[in-house]
């Protein structure tokens, strides 16, 4: 560093701050050195997120933070690694537990996905935890327990971990839940208050030897208050009471999104699912956003991809009359269907953007034009976009 520590005093601290917040952690170091009001500056942005990628690296963090109370109270952010803790000893332990209990303003913390680390911090008690992203093992329900003020919650299932198949007699109580997300059988069993809006349910996972009833878990949840707004189900059947499931007891949802992760479980067809939300769709006045996707599998032949268009355009159409809030629709072909803003007018997108497959949704869309007089009428001089379409239809001598 050039710039001398008299200089540097006379930057405002809310200067330094911006400074700070924009420099590498090996400039932080150096600019920490220049005097004391910059070494107090960066300290807060040194301990602001602390990453303990092993078992050493977290024991010599830990001592630090034990012998310097400043520097624990900067700590907002905690992310554990996957480190094996049967290399620590019931010294190191106490160590963990003592140097857990002066971060007096941690925030978040995450945890790696197959984290054995985890059991050594269920026990503890954050008192300014508000968000978590920890892994779904024997000990997850002790630590939300201790924890009834987080805002966000995601639990991440552990390929090959044991889980009972029931949890009797518990209950989550989180008035101050905003998101959660994370399997059903912890889905089920919190109490979220009026706040929760955002979920994401992992229903009957390959991951879990399981599956709940899918209704039970939006009746579930909402029986506390709630009101969601975003509802994301990633499941491995297509459930035809979700969707009424969703229309009784979430209608002010604002997005949808219902993934399928393995179709060969399913005992109903794509087909007959979406026919099951075209029954109930008119009830959902506030929805925006609808994701109806499968995994598929091979390469999507043109043909039967047109045929797919076809279909789901009068689906998106027809849904678009009923909703009028309803801007995008994801639907199995892998369509986007992009709605005009203040018409009943779709347009197709590729979901992956590719320049191939918007050409062929285009091409498709030009010739159901070219063959329907009042769809041209329709899609006519209404703005740039349908002056563009004309244009493409001229060029291409389908008028």
């Amino acid at each position: 560093m050039t710039t001398s520590s008299s200089h540097w005093e006379a930057f405002p601290v809310e200067l330094l701050d911006k400074i700070a917040g924009r420099a590498q952690p090996k400039d932080l170091l150096e600019l920490a050195r220049t005097s004391r009001q910059t070494h107090d500056v960066c300290i807060r942005h040194i301990y602001a997120t602390v990453v303990l990628k092993n078992g050493c690296q977290a024991i010599t963090c830990f001592k630090t933070l034990i012998s310097n109370a400043g520097s624990a109270r900067c700590v907002r952010k905690l992310v554990v690694g996957d480190w094996d803790t049967k290399v620590m000893l019931e010294a190191a332990l106490r160590i963990v537990q003592v140097a857990m209990n002066k971060l007096e303003f941690l925030s978040a913390i995450h945890f790696a996905a197959k984290s054995k680390s985890f059991e050594l911090f269920s026990s503890i008690h954050f008192p300014g935890l508000r968000t978590c992203v920890i892994p779904l093992t024997l000990a997850t329900v002790h630590f939300l327990q201790r924890h009834p003020n987080l805002a966000k919650v995601v639990v991440i299932p552990v390929e090959k971990e044991f889980w009972p198949l029931s949890i009797p007699g518990v209950a989550i109580p989180m008035a101050h839940l905003q998101s959660f997300i994370g399997p059903d059988i912890i889905a089920e069993v919190i109490l979220p208050g009026f706040r929760l809006s955002h979920i994401k349910i992992i229903s009957g996972s390959r991951r879990l030897s399981h599956a709940r009833p899918i209704p039970t878990i939006i009746d579930a949840v909402t029986r506390g208050g709630a009101k969601l707004k975003l509802v994301h189900y990633l499941v491995t059947h297509w459930d035809t009471a979700l969707f009424p499931s969703i229309a009784a007891h979430a209608p002010s949802v604002t997005s949808v999104h219902v993934q399928n992760e393995d179709n060969t479980r399913s005992f109903v067809s794509s087909e007959v699912f979406i026919s099951s939300v075209d029954d109930v769709i008119a009830a959902l006045q506030d929805l925006k956003v609808l994701q109806i996707s499968q995994r598929r599998r091979g390469t999507v032949q043109t043909e039967p991809l047109s045929q797919e268009l076809a279909a789901e355009f009068e689906l998106v159409r027809r849904w678009g009359d009923r909703v009028p809030a309803l801007t995008y629709c994801f639907l199995p072909s892998e369509t986007t269907w992009v709605r005009l803003r203040g018409h009943n007018v779709f347009t197709p997108v590729a979901s992956d953007h590719s320049e191939a497959g918007n050409d062929i949704r285009q091409d498709w869309l030009y010739a159901a034009l070219r063959d329907s007089p009042s769809l041209i009428q329709e899609y006519g001089l209404r703005d740039a976009w349908s002056r563009h379409t004309k244009r493409r239809l001229e060029t291409t001598s389908i008028l």
